[in-house]
Formats: C-alpha cells, sequence, structure tokens
C-alpha cells in the first residue's frame, strides 16, 4: 500500500464545483471507486464527489468549496500496490471549470517555474 500525498497550489482562485483531474497513475490493484473521500489536511475541500478509475489510473476531485489563489492544497490517496514492480510513474494534473489548466506532468524533481502551473507535486 502507498499513500500518495499530493500538494495543490493554484495560480487562480478556484471556485466550488471546479475539477482537478490527476491521470496516470496506473498498475495498481485499487478498485473503481465512484465516491471517493480523499485523505490530507485539506481534504475536506474536495467532499466526497470524488472518483477514482482504476484502468486509467485517473483520481477526478471535485471541490466543496473555492479555493484561493497561492493556498496550498495537501490531499492524499492510498493506493494498493499489484505483486510485481513497474517503472517509476509521472502523473499528470489539470483543471477545469472557472480556471481550466490543460495537463502538466507533476515531478517533485522539478524547478518551482515548472510545475507552477498549478503548483503541484506529488511526494
Amino acid at each position: 500500500v502507498n499513500t500518495l500525498t499530493f500538494t495543490i497550489q493554484p495560480p487562480s482562485n478556484m471556485a466550488q464545483y471546479d475539477h482537478i483531474t490527476i491521470t496516470g497513475l496506473t498498475g495498481t490493484l485499487t478498485a473503481d471507486v465512484a465516491a471517493l473521500t480523499p485523505g490530507g489536511a485539506q481534504a475536506g475541500l474536495f467532499g466526497t464527489d470524488n472518483i477514482w478509475t482504476q484502468n486509467t489510473g485517473t483520481l477526478l476531485l471535485t471541490l466543496s468549496s473555492a479555493v484561493s489563489s497561492g493556498s496550498d492544497s495537501v490531499v492524499t490517496l492510498t493506493l494498493t500496490n499489484r505483486a510485481s514492480s513497474q517503472t517509476a510513474l509521472v502523473p499528470t494534473i489539470s483543471a477545469a471549470g472557472s480556471v481550466p489548466i490543460p495537463p502538466i506532468a507533476m515531478d517533485s524533481a522539478l524547478p518551482a517555474t515548472t510545475a507552477a502551473v498549478l503548483g503541484a507535486a506529488v511526494i
């Protein structure tokens, strides 16, 4: 089991019901979840209208309240590893709604200017 920690810092205000999508977390044994509740310090910002899709490794987060520009939102997701190893993954993050942001690679080793699109990194 791995607990992934995401720190999301939007470049502009995001509204209630905006979506943040993280894709590319493939190869897990975590089955689809239609009403996922994430963990983490700001998990309450996302309520329970979140979707995990196993075959695409996609996490769709729906904001249950507005998020201010520049604020850190820390969210965790626990996934079950498969029995065999796989190549390291670099997931992507995007946003839809009042602040549409195209997919960008999430990498904890990226310089701050590269990750600044959504201010996101996976640890």
